[in-house]
């Protein structure tokens, strides 16, 4: 684990919060000089803790508006060899493998796309117990991490949906939005002025691109970085069945305040609630199932943990609706 000041943790918290704000603007807002801002931000890459940056992205915006996640058992000895090719289906955004099962979450344009996604998989002899989860709302808050200060977990960027300021939902993204989605999402630092002679066009152009896709709620500029460097180890998933009608607004609102838990999603299924949570240690681990298993609205809890990898959050993940 590397040791970062509270500098350092001032920036990374204000970059996973806007992945394009300038070392000149968080300078000022950490009473700084741009040149000490600039040292500290070269330093978090130079260790390896800054990897890079991505877009967190509204996929209903971009026409794919079913996003479920598949559950299935496999065979450990053709595990490997079976997930390679799911990893090549249409529209897979990622694939996990744990132990005896893995998860595979898709993006599509509706339930009938999902249906035939599924009769794909059962195709395959080797997959057991299937199971599906339609993603309804999202709470993407990878900024929630106990590294840093207090206040990242007071500065959700939720899309809501029935804001103002918004275009409606349904409006369509052109051929020129989508090459900016998919150059930012490579590098969402990356100047307008690169951009611009990417995909021929005037910077002035871009720009007014990229704050109507943002402040529409299509996309969120976010850094990327190595949480094994800051001491987290492994990724723990967790479903949840309620024993009655809750809240899920509430249920957000309560989840949303665990320490390290990144992400909830609401689904349609067996399970109700699925929390992502960062882990440090078996201590931290038992401490939030403790916590979890004391709330009584709880009937079922399952969980699985995975390791971690060196980049995190992932390319292009759901930005939050809610």
């Amino acid at each position: 684990m590397h040791r970062i000041d509270d500098l350092d943790k001032l920036i990374l918290e204000q970059l996973l919060l806007d992945g394009r704000k300038s070392l000149v603007d968080i300078a000022k807002d950490c009473g700084v000089s741009s040149i000490t801002i600039g040292k500290h931000f070269d330093k978090l890459k130079k260790e390896g803790i800054i990897t890079g940056s991505t877009l967190q992205i509204n996929y209903r915006h971009l026409g794919l508006n079913t996003v479920f996640t598949l559950n299935f058992r496999i065979r450990p000895d053709q595990s490997d060899e079976i997930c390679q090719k799911i990893r090549r289906m249409k529209n897979l955004y990622i694939l996990f493998q744990f132990q005896k099962f893995a998860s595979a979450v898709f993006t599509l344009n509706n339930q009938e796309e999902m249906n035939s996604t599924k009769e794909e998989l059962k195709k395959i002899r080797v997959i057991s117990d299937l199971k599906t989860y339609l993603w309804l709302d999202i709470r993407n808050q990878r900024e929630n991490l106990d590294v840093l200060y207090e206040n990242a977990r007071k500065s959700q960027n939720v899309t809501n949906l029935n804001s103002k300021e918004k275009i409606n939902e349904t409006k369509k993204v052109d051929e020129l939005d989508i090459k900016l989605i998919d150059i930012l999402s490579i590098n969402s630092r990356m100047s307008f002025r690169d951009v611009s002679k990417q995909v021929d066009a005037a910077i002035d152009t871009i720009s007014r691109r990229y704050e109507r896709l943002r402040r529409n709620g299509t996309i969120r500029a976010i850094i990327q970085i190595n949480p094994q460097k800051l001491g987290y180890q492994a990724g723990w998933v967790v479903g949840i069945t309620f024993a009655n009608e809750v809240s899920f607004k509430g249920a957000f609102e309560e989840y949303a305040k665990f320490k390290n838990c990144v992400f909830i999603i609401q689904t349609s299924g067996e399970t109700d609630l699925i929390l992502i949570f960062l882990i440090k240690n078996l201590e931290e681990f038992l401490e939030i199932q403790d916590k979890l298993m004391k709330i009584s609205s709880i009937q079922i809890l399952d969980s699985n943990i995975t390791r971690l990898g060196n980049v995190y959050p992932y390319r292009r993940e759901f930005i939050s609706t809610i």
